[in-house]
């Protein structure tokens, strides 16, 4: 088709740069992150800063359990999937897809506790926090099936047209006047529960028996209880940055500290594109090429995606301010320099996730382990201080140190094992006859 056009040549590069497996990505988390901010602008201008902390609460803890079944389910289910074909990958895309019904029957504690910890009208938040929680997973679910099968059409299927239609749905109720954090969630819920059921038309899983899906947990959870002590780490570590911001500086705070944090969010279609794109290609080399493959990309990889995020979040800490008064409204235009400090933290976060994508193509859960025990060590120990010292920005700054304390013990234990590469491949030509 494409060929019948004038000046096909220029159109079929344009169309294989499209086509490309990264160029689909990021064009894919452009399109939900876009939706995500805006969905948290509508919120943010019709509503203020008080139900943009609800939201902002909801969000973390969707966060929070989005990490826990992407370390038992997703990321397993994205490291085995190279090695797999036919049948046995189909059987495994059933077993994930029981998993994560199970894990559905789950997330009701998480939602009864945060209705516990607002108070007031606890069923209409109850109802709220589950169908935002259980529509979320469902569609992140169905992504991140798709990326680990390299389907990423499919991807682009579910998410654009639950984005836009997302976003549509909140401008009429916001219009209405009728707008709250707990009407925006059962929105995001529903349409994101539809978008999974829609693309579950197109899945070839095949139903497994209850041992057969036992037993594929099983064999997920060698890496994923590592990788769930990793979550929870880091969850707990947000969480509490959060709450320490609300018992200290009140609700309101926590909206401005959440509208502050949603800019540098604009850098997410890049950095998690090349975050998801990377475990894929790692998981792929790892598969077909050994540890010494792992590495070779890895240096290739970091010093490019460090020029990247330095431009990414430069650009959004010196266009902050007046990003944040256009889109939130002037009661937030003065978070500038809180906007800057979140920059900061998104950056040295961001430098975790190449030497993350390594360890994880390795099967080291239990260094990720133990490299975020040093995360949540510098939140507990600073995180009074420099909150209450320095309000918000101080959360900013804990945010960091935690990052860069993950950074230097992920890039320990990968210096170990690059060091046994380099010895085994040296002894391996040493062993080599001479011809």
């Amino acid at each position: 088709m494409i060929n019948t056009i004038a000046g096909a040549p220029v159109l079929q590069k344009l169309y294989r740069l499209i086509s490309a497996n990264p160029t689909l990505i990021l064009l894919d988390q452009g399109v939900v992150s876009l939706a995500s901010f805006a969905s948290m602008a509508i919120l943010g201008r019709s509503c203020g800063s008080e139900e943009l902390g609800i939201y902002g609460i909801a969000f973390t803890m969707l966060w929070l359990l989005t990490s826990f079944s992407n370390s038992v389910i997703w990321i397993p289910f994205t490291m085995k999937v190279p090695m797999i074909k036919g049948h046995r990958r189909q059987r495994l895309q059933g077993s994930v897809l029981v998993h994560v019904a199970c894990f559905l029957i789950l997330i009701i504690l998480p939602a009864a506790c945060l209705t516990l910890y607002l108070g007031d009208r606890a069923f209409y938040n109850l109802i709220a926090f589950y169908v935002f929680f259980a529509g979320m997973i469902l569609r992140e679910h169905a992504r991140r099936v798709s990326m680990a099968l390299h389907q990423f059409k499919r991807l682009l299927l579910i998410d654009v047209p639950s984005s836009v239609l997302q976003v549509i749905a909140l401008l009429m109720v916001s219009w209405s006047d009728h707008l709250s954090a707990r009407v925006t969630m059962v929105c995001i819920g529903i349409i994101s529960g539809i978008a999974f059921l829609i693309s579950h038309l197109f899945d070839d899983a095949k139903m497994p028996s209850r041992k057969r899906a036992y037993l594929d947990f099983r064999r997920c959870w060698d890496l994923g209880k590592w990788l769930v002590g990793v979550s929870i780490t880091g969850a707990f570590s947000e969480l509490v940055i959060r709450f320490m911001i609300i018992s200290l500086l009140g609700l309101s705070a926590q909206g401005r500290f959440t509208a502050s944090f949603s800019l540098p969010n604009f850098a997410n279609p890049v950095v998690i594109t090349y975050t998801n794109y990377l475990r894929i290609t790692m998981a792929s080399r790892f598969a077909t090429g050994g540890k010494r493959s792992v590495f070779l990309l890895l240096f290739r990889s970091v010093p490019v995606f460090l020029m990247i995020s330095i431009g990414l979040f430069g650009a959004i800490a010196f266009f902050g301010e007046w990003a944040a008064a256009a889109v939130f409204g002037m009661q937030f235009a003065d978070l500038g320099h809180l906007i800057a400090w979140n920059c900061l933290s998104a950056l040295v976060s961001a430098m975790t996730l190449p030497l993350e994508a390594a360890l994880l193509s390795l099967g080291r859960g239990k260094d990720l382990f133990l490299s975020s025990v040093g995360r949540i060590a510098c939140t507990l120990c600073l995180g009074i201080p420099l909150i209450y010292g320095f309000e918000l920005p101080g959360a900013s700054i804990l945010a960091a140190i935690g990052f860069l304390a993950v950074a230097i013990i992920q890039s320990v234990y990968l210096l170990r094992q690059f060091t046994t590469v380099q010895s085994t491949h040296s002894d391996d030509v040493e062993a080599e006859p001479i011809q």
